[in-house]
């Protein structure tokens, strides 16, 4: 049976959580899907793990499944793939994180607003939460990655859909449990990229499931 979400907000030290936090990412994070009253009532915080739209706070709560599209500010977003390495080009990702290992997921996404959206140039819109702890992009591997979204990226007209991947460093014992309940690519609005790791009181936040 899955877990209830909890609702619960991390403080951990920067030496714990995700792979570079500086006084522009502060450490305190989600750790898993807000639980609150809407989200609750409408299963997408419970064990049901429904898709949809609710409120925690005052933050908007968007839920979809890997393949599905999830509808953010300005665009869409949609998992195509995941998959782990432990080395891309000749760095190892032991390299950037002490028994790190690299999880590239491949996105399509879909400009939904009126101008030409030039997506994820600057590797601070996908977060990767497993294990109760939120994953910075990282921006050293994706430089390394033929096709990342921050290296290769082109501006995506309106209407039109781009490809490409993020990658992640969490330890080998996170990448393991992508799968498990409580895994999920966490997306944030593009105007609210410069505010660090999600986090209630942001206007809103976008989970993609990757357990389901």
């Amino acid at each position: 049976m899955r877990r209830l979400a909890i609702p619960v907000l991390l403080v951990a030290l920067a030496a714990g959580c995700g792979s570079g936090n500086d006084n522009n990412h502060p450490t305190l994070q989600l750790s898993d899907l807000p639980s609150s009253a809407s989200c609750d009532n409408k299963g997408i915080s419970t064990s049901d793990a429904r898709t949809g739209t609710c409120v925690a706070g005052s933050t908007h709560i968007t839920a979809a499944n890997k393949g599905q599209w999830l509808q953010m500010r300005g665009y869409a977003v949609r998992v195509e793939s995941v998959r782990t390495a432990d080395e891309l080009g000749q760095r190892a990702a032991q390299n950037f994180a002490k028994d790190g290992k690299f999880v590239i997921v491949s996105l399509a996404v879909k400009n939904t607003g009126p101008a030409a959206l030039d997506f994820d140039k600057s590797s601070d819109i996908a977060y990767l939460l497993v294990n109760g702890t939120e994953y910075e992009e990282l921006t050293a591997a994706e430089d390394l990655l033929p096709g990342s979204l921050h290296k290769d990226g082109s501006s995506i007209n309106p209407g039109h859909v781009g490809n490409g991947t993020v990658v992640f460093d969490p330890p080998a014992s996170g990448a393991s449990d992508l799968s498990s309940d409580g895994s999920y690519v966490v997306f944030l609005d593009t105007d609210e990229t410069t505010n660090g790791y999600p986090r209630l009181g942001f206007r809103s936040i976008g989970f993609i499931r990757l357990w389901k």
